[in-house]
């Protein structure tokens, strides 16, 4: 049974479909795999900034590619900027609802955007000391939510603890898409 193409571009994603048509007719990889190549080693060596500048670039020419837009929510997330981590995560999911890896980032995003707004409530010269207790309470427990990595809390568990955005789950394999 022949499927559309455009079925096993869902699938597989367009890379992977342009690589494996070139390579079948013993071609070299476009220059956007070859870019998107290149900012994936710099994603698997740390170089989130360069790797994010090039990802940016990559969904500027390639806009309907969720996870080219997930890649870059996870270097922005990683590189603390949480609002550009948020957009982008939040474009991966409008291209593609399902993405499972964007949405769990996109919800660790949010809880660190919280997490500073209480701060920041916390620490406002006009802040309202009724509220003092509540905001406190809410801080420990979305650190503690932060600082859980996905597990289950126990019921019992008083919540409590701090931690940055370090568990933002980068997409596997680190590679192209």
């Amino acid at each position: 049974m022949r499927r559309p193409l455009r079925a096993l571009m869902a699938e597989i994603g367009w890379p992977v479909l342009c690589a494996g048509f070139l390579l079948l007719n013993g071609c070299s990889p476009p220059p956007l795999l070859q870019t998107e190549q290149k900012a994936a080693r710099a994603y698997q060596h740390d170089q989130l900034v360069v790797a994010a500048r090039i990802y940016r670039r990559l969904v500027a020419v390639a806009p309907h590619n969720p996870l080219l837009w997930a890649r870059l929510g996870n270097c922005e997330a990683v590189l603390g900027h949480v609002g550009a981590a948020a957009h982008a995560y939040e474009q991966a999911l409008a291209l593609r609802p399902n993405l499972a890896i964007a949405r769990y980032n996109l919800a660790r995003v949010r809880l660190q955007q919280a997490r500073s707004a209480l701060i920041l409530a916390e620490t406002a010269p006009d802040k309202n000391p009724a509220l003092d207790d509540r905001v406190h309470t809410l801080l420990a427990d979305l650190d503690t939510l932060l600082e859980h990595r996905g597990r289950p809390l126990p019921k019992d568990q008083r919540l409590r603890g701090s931690s940055p955005l370090s568990s933002i789950t980068p997409l596997a394999p680190r590679g192209p898409s």
